[in-house]
Parts: structure tokens; sequence; C-alpha cells
């Protein structure tokens, strides 16, 4: 990856130290000029569309900050997930971000793992939102495809929950789905190719949801 350079954007008349004595704020702005022609490496085969990955913006972020005299670091707590951002040159001079923290319920997966994944989410959406990174292929309709997602989030949780009971379920009936024949079966009988939930839209959760009510209505003889 090509080094983003102050002089190069800018041009040669301001130098790093021309930023020290800039507020957060000031410094911010620059920031969020200089981050530019970020190239979108994720990718949702099922839903078909692109998304940033960390990958994708945290080392032309770090590059940038270094020059302008930034410095973050992303923290949790059970409530709210923080992007605190300090100005190296006055280190009072602070902006705090915050998004409500979420639960992740992926299939197959330990607690920590689950926590991964949601840190992970969260720290791509503080950045995002602190540098105003936009997603170029939403930017018509932001504000009808944040109803869309929000809607498609809400069903998500919804079949995700029933899913995680049905499992559940399936489990006190002596069914083990992390059994591999088991979880062949389960993927032949949906159509589906995993039961990895971040590989899944909603359809495919319909369908495995499906799969798993057919299955315990057999082992209950239609009782369960």
């Amino acid at each position: 990856m090509d080094k983003v350079s102050i002089q190069d954007i800018v041009g040669g008349e301001k130098t790093k130290e021309s930023f020290n004595n800039l507020s957060l704020n000031k410094k911010m702005i620059e920031a969020r000029l200089l981050l530019s022609d970020l190239k979108q490496s994720g990718k949702n085969d099922h839903s078909k569309y692109n998304y940033f990955e960390l990958s994708d913006i945290i080392p032309k972020i770090n590059e940038i900050n270094k020059d302008l005299g930034i410095f973050t670091i992303v923290s949790f707590d059970r409530e709210l997930a923080y992007l605190t951002i300090i100005n190296l040159d006055d280190e009072e001079d602070k902006i705090v971000i915050t998004s409500p923290m979420a639960g992740a319920k992926l299939p197959a997966c330990h607690e920590i793992q689950n926590l991964g994944a949601v840190e992970t989410y969260q720290r791509r959406y503080l950045y995002m939102i602190a540098y105003e990174i936009t997603e170029p292929d939403k930017l018509e309709n932001n504000a009808v495809d944040a109803r869309s997602q929000k809607s498609k989030e809400e069903t998500l949780n919804d079949l995700s929950a029933e899913w995680s009971k049905l499992r559940t379920k399936l489990k006190e009936l002596g069914k083990d789905v992390h059994n591999p024949k088991t979880d062949k079966y389960i993927c032949a009988k949906a159509e589906v190719i995993t039961q990895d939930l971040e590989k899944l839209d909603i359809d495919d959760l319909k369908s495995l949801v499906n799969t798993y009510r057919e299955m315990i209505a057999t082992l209950t003889g239609g009782k369960g």
C-alpha cells in the first residue's frame, strides 16, 4: 500500500508542522479530506454487495493519524463501544464516539468468538462514523437503505433467536447439530452451503429454521 503523504495531497507548502497547533476538530476535518480512494474488499456473495473490512481503512487511518498527530483507541463495556480520539499536541483535547453494544449468536461458535465478532463490527462502524467513511454504492438512497438495513437486521435477529432455541431443542432430543453427518444432512435439506451465520442471508436462515422445525416434528411425532 502506498503511504499517504500530506505534502502529496495538500501541496508542498503544508507540512506536518503546519498541523501542530490545530484543534482536534480541525485535524479531523483534514483527516477526512485525506482519507480518500478507499476500496471495499469485503464481499457478501449471497446478498451481492461489497463492504469495508477493517483492513481496508485502518492502515490508511493510522498513516494519516501519524502525520496529523492524532491517536485513537477503541474500548468496550457491557453497554457501549467507545472510540476515543486524542490530539497528541494537546492530550486534553479529545473526542469520544459511542455505539450501543449488541449481541451476536453465530452458529457453532463459543462465546468468546461471538464477542470477537461484535467487537470487530463495532470497530469498523465507529471508525466509519468518526472519519465519515461512506458506502459508495449506497449514497443516493442512504435513508431508505438505513431503514431497509434495520428491518433486515431485526428479521435476522428474530430468525437467529428462533434458530438458537430450535438448536437447543434438538440437543435435548439427542441430536448433535455439530456432528459432521448431521450438519451435512441439514445443509442438504435446507439447500444451503453452510450453517455459518455470517455467510447466510435471510432466505437461507428461514430455510434452516424450517428444516430444524421439520426435524423436531419428526423426532417428537409432531408434538415438538
